[in-house]
């Protein structure tokens, strides 16, 4: 394994006892993700005895853990250079010189890995995000079906579906930080870029630096959501319904010193649509996608899986689409084992890309307040079902939301996710042509490959 060379330890203990991190105890193991609306690699674990929401964050070149994980002050092993400037640079930079601490007896679900040295970072929440220098020693699998993460300490052999497509996609490691980049095609107004991005598996969103909004837009477009027509990670693997928001140059991935410049961060949103192999060691991104529908005929990417388990406090609801949703969709839910007398709930999706998928507690944190008959009545069903329905309009909610009505007075309450809010901004700002044309063939695609069975 090759170790990050982004930090240098400035002073160390003399003597700390550590429990040896164990990557054996990773290897082959499967994880569920957090509930939420995109694929972004957060899992349930704890540090210490402390609850902890655990990241996998391959764009971080060291593990990093929050205040909120200690009940006294952690002893430090080390001071690292980060590589940033002193003074402060804006939003998303951090102070140059970081303590590294100890996060003792770390879990990952109920697997005991050991302890992590980890960057110390303000935040009263338990929180620990593994970076790159845990992660290079394996290849993540990533399922949008299940939700889930897979350790593997080899490349599994491909593909789980003969049906299957897929592309390997090179990654380019940063040399002092190992952060991993690709090359992105963006075409936002029939001029396609492309553009080098920083691959984030701890982030949703997809950002572009101020540069890049610029170029793609003729203007500054700062602090703006983009509809962008489409998205290309390679010849035919494109996304057309994907919010990309616009930031400031450091906050779209890039740190002093680091090449080549990044363009931006291409988060969960993106890449989370498709089953993914992440192997950092040997610099590949592979995706993988269910063949396109028959027409007139069943097929894969008419398909739309939900699931649910009973968890104490009501269920919670999973749901991926295979198929494109120009317009959006409904999916009412219907209660399995017991009747509703009180309320209605189910799901909207906006412009969807094959392949969206979405984990939602029913009923939500902030319901009880606003339904509170409703909250209580929804926390009695164990199991839920439904149809997606796409041609269902008006909808009770705008974008990808799960949503809860009163069946006496008829309010309904939405929760939303922010890609949905972004989503309607953007549209505000630039509404997009009906028909959306066919994007032209990338002009300089980023290098792909059929992968090669193990």
């Amino acid at each position: 394994m090759r170790a990050p060379l982004a930090a240098l330890l400035l002073g160390a203990a003399a003597c700390t006892h550590l429990t040896p991190f164990s990557p054996r105890a990773l290897s082959g193991q499967t994880f569920s993700l957090r509930a939420g609306w995109s694929m972004a690699l957060a899992v349930d674990g704890s540090v210490a005895g402390h609850r902890a929401v655990i990241r996998l964050a391959v764009e971080e070149p060291l593990s990093r853990v929050t205040e909120g994980c200690f009940e006294v002050s952690p002893e430090t092993v080390a001071r690292v250079d980060t590589g940033v400037p002193a003074l402060d640079a804006g939003p998303g930079w951090r102070a140059r010189f970081v303590e590294q601490v100890v996060a003792g007896e770390v879990r990952l679900g109920g697997r005991l890995l050991g302890d992590v040295r980890a960057l110390r970072d303000a935040g009263a929440d338990c929180e620990l995000t593994l970076g790159s220098e845990v992660l290079i020693g394996f290849v993540l699998e990533v399922s949008p079906e299940a939700r889930t993460v897979t350790f593997h300490a080899e490349m599994p052999s491909p593909p789980r579906f003969q049906s299957e497509a897929s592309v390997v996609l090179d990654l380019t490691l940063d040399p002092k930080t190992d952060r991993p980049s690709l090359a992105v095609q963006i075409d936002a107004a029939g001029n396609p870029l492309t553009l080098p991005m920083l691959l984030s598996t701890a982030e949703g969103t997809v950002s572009l630096s101020a540069a890049a909004g610029r170029a793609l837009e003729g203007s500054d477009v700062v602090g703006r959501s983009l509809l962008p027509r489409s998205l290309a990670l390679a010849p035919g693997w494109v996304l057309r319904h994907l919010v990309v928001s616009v930031v400031g140059e450091h906050a779209a991935g890039n740190q002093e010193g680091e090449s080549p410049v990044l363009s931006g961060v291409l988060g969960a949103d993106a890449w989370g649509h498709f089953r993914a192999l992440i192997d950092l060691r040997g610099q590949h991104l592979g995706l993988y996608r269910r063949p396109p529908s028959v027409e007139g005929g069943p097929g894969p990417e008419s398909w739309t899986h939900l699931s649910s388990d009973s968890t104490p406090k009501g269920s919670l609801v999973r749901l991926i689409s295979w198929q494109t949703l120009d317009q959006g969709g409904q999916l009412p839910l219907e209660p399995a084992y017991v009747s509703l007398k009180h309320c209605r709930v189910g799901l909207t999706l906006g412009p969807e890309d094959p392949g969206a998928s979405l984990e939602v507690a029913i009923p939500w944190p902030g319901l009880e307040q606003e339904l509170p008959e409703c909250a209580r009545e929804l926390a009695t069903v164990p199991a839920w079902t439904g149809e997606l329905d796409v041609a269902s309009s008006p909808r009770p909610c705008s974008g990808t939301c799960v949503y809860a009505q009163a069946l006496d007075t008829g309010r309904t309450v939405c929760r939303c996710s922010s890609q949905g809010r972004l989503l309607r901004a953007a549209a505000t700002q630039a509404p997009p042509a009906l028909p959306v044309p066919e994007a032209p063939e990338p002009l300089d695609p980023p290098k792909a490959k059929r992968p090669t069975p193990h």
